[in-house]
């Protein structure tokens, strides 16, 4: 029998060679789950990047850790080397999509209901040229309310919730 030393996790404690073990990250406050890290032993992860995989128990007792990163933010997630931010929100009378490019794209603004339906005007299959640009979304005549802005950048997708008052 070996014993398994999880930190940052749960599933520790005393078991078998080849005996499989579920092992889960512990929710840490301000980060996101990276990735297993084997610091000692010999045991086998069947995903290293998933936060609640299984071990298996190599010859000899072993320690392993889960890794954090910082998370990415949902208002300026970058896309495709693009930083998308939506403002202002809430939006009257229109709100903008900017965006810097590093390379010709196709892009597409799209409003959505909270049913997935395209509320307004879209912009679909547009190119533009590497640099800084705002696009300008009007969103008088629609209904006050929540919506979903789906902005594609080379086929990656940004959203984000906008209220229209």
């Amino acid at each position: 029998m070996y014993t398994l030393l999880v930190t940052s996790g749960n599933g520790g404690g005393v078991y078998f060679e080849a005996e499989e073990v579920a092992i889960s990250a512990k929710t840490v406050f301000g980060k996101a789950f990276d990735r297993w890290v084997i610091d000692s032993g010999n045991p086998t992860i069947a995903d290293s990047s998933a936060a609640s995989t299984t071990l298996t128990m190599g010859t000899s007792s072993a320690s392993v850790s889960a890794t954090y990163r910082d998370p990415v933010s949902v208002s300026d997630r970058k896309i495709n080397a693009a930083v998308v931010t939506v403002f202002p929100n809430p939006a009257t009378s229109e709100f903008s999509v900017a965006f810097t490019l590093k390379q010709p794209s196709e892009i597409g603004i799209t409003l959505l209901d909270l049913s997935g339906r395209e509320v307004g005007e879209s912009l679909k299959g547009v190119q533009l040229n590497p640099g800084y640009k705002v696009l300008r979304i009007p969103v008088s005549g629609i209904n006050p309310g929540a919506y979903i802005i789906k902005a594609t950048i080379n086929d990656m997708v940004h959203t984000e919730l906008v209220i229209i008052k």
